[in-house]
């Protein structure tokens, strides 16, 4: 049987190959957002929502308030966003992340607008 740990860390191996190679690139603002800001802890949960988006918390709040991130499924790194945050837990790390929007995406008049909606990250060494 092979070790979940020994396939979070293949993971993360192939994540930190794919990072090294792709040339820095400054992206255009969305409107409203004045600068991306960054939040960072550990990892204390992960799931994907079922409607958009891949979901994971914090030990620490971010700008929004909240210790929920979010990565949207439709954005091009997706993929590399989940490797990214699945690689920290086995390697007992913490994510930093880039917070573009604040709100709650689901629209349920019940939760909060305290999402931290995030448009790419790191792992702190």
């Amino acid at each position: 049987m092979i070790h979940k740990k020994a396939i979070f860390a293949t993971v993360g191996l192939a994540f930190v190959g794919m990072i090294a190679s792709v040339p820095t690139v400054h992206a255009v603002l969305p409107p409203g957002v004045k600068a991306y800001t960054e939040a960072k802890g550990n990892v204390t949960g992960v799931w994907n929502d079922p409607v958009r988006y891949f979901v994971f918390n914090l030990n620490t709040r971010g700008p929004c308030g909240g210790i929920s991130f979010l990565v949207d499924r439709t954005k091009e790194n997706y993929k590399e966003m989940v490797a990214m945050v699945l690689t920290a837990i086995a390697a007992n790390k913490q994510v930093g992340a880039y917070v573009v929007d604040c709100g709650n995406p689901s629209g349920n008049p019940s939760y909060s607008n305290d999402k931290n909606i995030i448009s790419h990250g790191f792992i702190i060494p």
